[in-house]
Order: structure tokens, then sequence, then C-alpha cells
């Protein structure tokens, strides 16, 4: 099956791969500009259709970042977009240990909030630490 092109994104060797995702059962694969690149699917991010306050695409599996004035000070934020099956929506995991286990609607928080993508948890799985 092939989705729509341009929706997801994958990183193989340090260079990102969007186009078109396909899953074949066994082998799964990113089809970009009529070339065929095999895919860890674990690797595969889509598309949220949500930008991040620089207009940089949000995919799933980003880690955005704002910031809040404390009494401490200035605090950042990290936290990992994921997909909720249970309510086929897109979220922000807002849990202690990004672990899913707690989010709010991305699409809310997009609304309150000047969120920033600063990486993503394929090649920086220490964001959310």
């Amino acid at each position: 099956m092939l989705n729509d092109s341009n929706s997801f994104k994958t990183y193989k060797k340090g260079i990102v791969i969007t186009g078109g995702f396909c899953n074949q059962g066994i082998k799964c694969f990113i089809v970009a500009h009529f070339n065929v690149f095999e895919v860890d699917p674990e690797s595969v991010q889509q598309f949220t259709g949500f930008k991040d306050r620089y207009d940089e695409e949000i995919f799933g599996g980003v880690v955005l970042s704002d910031y809040t004035q404390t009494d401490e000070g200035l605090v950042q934020s990290k936290m990992q977009v994921f997909w909720c099956e249970k309510i086929g929506a897109w979220k922000l995991d807002n849990s202690y240990h990004q672990d899913k286990s707690s989010g709010d609607l991305l699409s809310d928080e997009l609304a309150d909030f000047n969120y920033e993508v600063v990486g993503n948890v394929c090649e920086n799985p220490e964001l959310c630490r």
C-alpha cells in the first residue's frame, strides 16, 4: 500500500528521505522522486499536517520545545509528538517520563503555545529523557 507522497520521512545514514510509504509486510519502503529506499519501519515518521512556529513541518516522533517563565527562571520543555490510536489524533506527550501515558491534542497545544521542532526520537532518543 502506497500512502500520500511526501507525507512520510525517515533517516538513513544521516540523510533525510521524504516521500510515500509502502509497507509490503516484511519489507518497508519510502518512494521518493522515482527512487525506492528500503527502510526500517520503526524509523518512519508521518507528517501530522501541522507546522511549528518557524513553519517547519511536524512529523510524528519529533520533539517540540517551548519556554516557560517560572520562579526559578526560564525553563525549556521538550515533548514528543505521537499518534494516539484510542482517539485517532496526534498528541503532545506531557507525561513526566515521556512514555505517552498522558498527552494533550497537538492541535490545541499549537494554538496555545509557540513550539519549535528541536529534534526527533529516531536520531536523538536522549531528547526525551
